[in-house]
């Protein structure tokens, strides 16, 4: 029948209100979500509009008002262009096309910046062609079999909004939620929106367009009412206040999201049935829509279901909550709008669930944790806003992809001024490293000057001091039993300790430790620091206790020297923190029965003034050993004991308050205070050694050494010691004379000093080595003081042995004897 002409432009008019909601998701969801997902999502509204509609032209439009219809499917031509005769069918057409695309476009929001876009169009298509048509020929078709029972829904709260709103579970199910949405510590944390003024905007527009949904729905001018259009602006003010109400109810801010949300899940409900109700009636379907909204989002947030946009919980809340809020009219039955609710929910999850999981089994759906990461801009569409190569640009740069560079600047934006303010921060922060690498240089630099005069320090003053060493050797030898050659004992130990602790600073601070290993016993050792200490911590009145377990006793090779250097510096320390009481000394073994993983544990214990709590994590510190010396110099102290244990692989531990680790007389539980340190070293047991026969001089007669020292200290203590045991010798200062009397005299073994004019001693090996094997002619490097980068190159030259000063008589010539191979 012929429709008046104002009846075809009203629906026109409710045309382009509607379209106004296409405008309105655009904005709502691209403002909901990140920047770097925004233009996909504008993109996704554009794109299924308009295939919507095209689908919808060709197939979807025929199906739903089918004349020819059994009540389930329509009959007759169903698949073409549609060709209308008259203005108000083809009003009627654009209109309810419009209502297609609604429902289509709202799933775009729940499986925003994770799906892919052409994975979203297929869905759209499903919808638009399968789900969508069969739903409204059931219900909007007369002869459709839920419209013959009896169910009514005015606008599309069931056909477009529930309907879209169990697609959009469906979809999110299947694809997941977004990475880092859901927290198993921090629970649900989801994004900040990218433009909350955006997303307001298109919320106005939503409103807008439903006041076409509604206005439209009634078919034509003259029976729309004005209350339909009151109903719709009603619900829409309920949806505003009521979550702002409860905001200011509860004390909290106002929630711009929940007041969005608000608005659409009342206007979802209100448009089930607003031709029929009145003022009073829509206050209510508003409020049941927006508590319904509330339940499902929390409901969702529970099941750990992600919905960027909350499209599920205000379209399929506010939604069903208007179709159920129906059934209190008189003209409709509540039985029959449960069954058309429960059917919409059904077919539409049903349906997209078990397309979408099938096509997701062969193609994903979902996009790759790399793209999400860098948004779906750039990996679907390849578009890059300003702030999106902001980031990206910043993002290359934090992870070294490319060198630190100023930014480039677009004038008169916010992202320029952020990339102004980074540029800024970029030229402060170089010219920070500028000026630290200044500084790191001048400490180099006094570094390798502290270095080089320790060096030399120790060249020059360690060779008269084992010089003097020496001759108050010969003196003991001679009258071994004189009280007064004693107290020179020890003075020259105390000498020699002097010298050695000269160099402690750049040994430990550069961690260059010099590892001589050698054959020792216990006793021995702990009977050196019962010399040492002993009669020291005996003038204070102090106790003195020295035990070695049984499983210590045999031979060990190790670094003698430097356990000696720890024992000496904690005995020292304990000796000068106690004032009465007793000093224990134990040494025992750990693991005796494995031969490749043994320590020796050494216990040194005191009865002192013992160590504030406060000081006790810092006692290995160098600062702390440095700012509690009351005397003058350095003081490596407990920090250089710690640093040659962890260098040896052993470990320093100390105990305050500790028992007595022996059993004695003396009972440490009589003291209030007192500590105990004990180390582990490790170390490797050995066989007994043999025998070896007196020095024959017609065995170490037959050797002619070489002595190559620029120092005469240094040249009188070696030659002394050869000349004792009948070695032959040939002396020179430097290397360059050394190269030259191997080319002209045969020599049995060279002893080479490391530091010397003209020709060092690295260098002359290297020459020597061109001409003679190790095998044919022995070199034993002799080092004032080494490290292990020294070591290593004397070792690549060709030394066979590199010994450090002071040398021990007896240890010096054995060495030689071994290199030899004399007996």
């Amino acid at each position: 029948m012929e429709q008046p002409l104002i009846n075809s432009l009203w629906l026109l008019f409710c045309s382009l209100l509607v379209m106004l909601q296409q405008a309105g998701f655009l904005c709502l969801e691209s403002g909901l979500t990140r920047h770097k997902n925004a233009i996909n999502v504008a993109i996704k509204n554009i794109a299924d509009f308009f295939l919507v509609i095209l689908v919808y032209a060709c197939f979807g439009h025929a199906f739903i008002y089918s004349v020819q219809s059994n009540g389930w499917f329509g009959a007759g031509e169903l698949f073409g262009l549609p060709q209308f005769t008259t203005l108000f069918d083809s009003s009627f057409f654009i209109y309810q096309s419009l209502f297609c695309a609604t429902a289509v476009t709202l799933i775009s929001g729940a499986v925003a910046e994770r799906m892919h876009f052409l994975a979203y169009l297929v869905l759209s298509l499903i919808v638009a062609i399968i789900v969508y048509p069969l739903y409204a020929h059931w219900a909007w078709n007369p002869r459709g079999w839920l419209a013959q029972l009896g169910f009514f829904d005015f606008a599309g709260a069931a056909v477009v909004h529930a309907l879209g709103g169990s697609c959009a579970l469906a979809a999110a199910l299947v694809i997941g939620p977004r990475r880092g949405v859901f927290d198993r510590q921090q629970g649900y944390r989801p994004p900040s929106p990218s433009n909350l003024p955006l997303a307001t905007l298109g919320a106005m527009f939503l409103l807008i367009g439903w006041i076409g949904f509604n206005g439209g729905s009634s078919g034509t001018l003259e029976t729309v009412s004005g209350q339909i259009i009151i109903n719709t602006l009603l619900a829409a003010s309920i949806g505003i206040t009521t979550p702002l109400l409860l905001d200011l109810i509860q004390r909290r801010p106002c929630n711009t999201l929940s007041m969005i949300n608000g608005l659409i899940a009342s206007l979802a409900s209100v448009t089930a049935c607003t031709n029929l109700i009145d003022a009073n009636a829509a206050v209510l379907f508003a409020l049941a829509g927006v508590f319904t909204m509330f339940i499902i989002h929390r409901l969702l947030i529970q099941l750990r279901i992600d919905d960027p946009v909350s499209a599920i919980s205000t379209h399929l809340g506010g939604g069903s909550a208007g179709i159920l809020m129906s059934a209190t009219t008189a003209e409709v039955a509540l039985g029959s709008q449960v069954i058309g609710l429960l059917t919409c929910l059904g077919w539409s999850f049903l349906s997209c669930f078990s397309l979408l999981s099938l096509i997701n089994r062969f193609f994903p759906l979902r996009v790759s944790a790399e793209a999400e990461h860098l948004g779906l801009n750039i990996t679907e569409h390849n578009a890059k806003s300003d702030l999106t190569l902001l980031l990206t640009a910043v993002h290359e740069q934090s992870t070294g992809d490319t060198p630190l560079a100023p930014l480039t600047v677009a004038p008169n934006s916010d992202v320029g001024t952020i990339a102004q303010a980074y540029n800024r921060l970029l030229a402060r922060l170089r010219n920070e490293q500028q000026a630290l690498k200044t500084q790191h240089d001048k400490v180099i630099e006094v570094t390798r000057t502290k270095d080089t005069f320790l060096t030399l320090l120790s060249h020059q003053v360690q060779a008269p001091i084992h010089s003097l060493a020496r001759a108050v050797d010969k003196l003991i030898a001679v009258t071994p039993d004189d009280e007064q050659y004693r107290e020179y004992q020890q003075a020259k130990t105390k000498l020699i300790n002097l010298s050695v602790q000269l160099l402690d600073a750049r040994e430990i601070t550069n961690k260059n430790f010099t590892s001589n290993q050698q054959l020792f016993t216990c006793s021995a050792l702990m009977a050196e620091c019962s010399e040492q200490f002993q009669q020291r911590a005996e003038a204070k009145g102090l106790s003195w206790y020295s035990e070695i377990a049984a499983t210590a006793g045999g031979y060990f090779l190790g670094d003698r020297g430097n356990i000696m250097r720890v024992l000496a510096i904690l005995l020292d320390n304990a000796i000068r923190h106690t004032h009465t009481g007793s000093i224990h000394l134990l040494a025992s073994l750990s693991s005796p029965e494995n031969r490749d993983h043994c320590q020796l544990t050494f216990y040194v214990t005191d009865t002192g003034c013992g160590l504030p709590v406060e000081h006790q994590n810092a006692i290995f510190d160098w600062v702390y050993n440095n700012s509690q010396s009351t005397q003058g110099g350095l003081k490596m102290g407990l920090f250089a004991a710690k640093s040659l244990v962890d260098a040896a692989g052993g470990q320093l531990h100390f105990t305050p308050n500790p028992t007595i680790p022996h059993d004695s007389d003396d009972d440490l539980s009589r003291h209030d205070c007192g500590c105990q340190f004990h180390f582990n070293y490790p170390i490797k047991p050995c066989s007994k050694p043999r025998a070896a026969r007196p020095p024959t001089p017609t065995a170490l007669s037959m050797a002619h050494c070489l002595v190559a020292d620029d120092m005469p200290v240094n040249q009188q203590l070696i030659t002394d010691l050869l000349r004792e045991h009948h070695i032959r010798y040939t002396v020179c200062s430097n290397g360059q004379q050394a190269v030259e009397l191997i080319n002209r005299h045969h020599f049995d073994l060279i002893l080479m000093d490391s530091q010397m004019p003209v020709v060092n001693g690295l260098e002359a090996i290297r020459t020597i080595r061109c001409h003679y094997s190790k095998e044919q002619l022995p070199i034993i490097t002799i080092c004032s003081n080494s490290n292990q980068q020294q070591t290593d190159e004397h070792w690549l030259a060709g030394s066979n042995l590199i010994l450090s000063r002071p040398l021990e008589g007896s240890c010096f010539i054995n060495t030689i004897r071994g290199i030899l191979q004399l007996t």
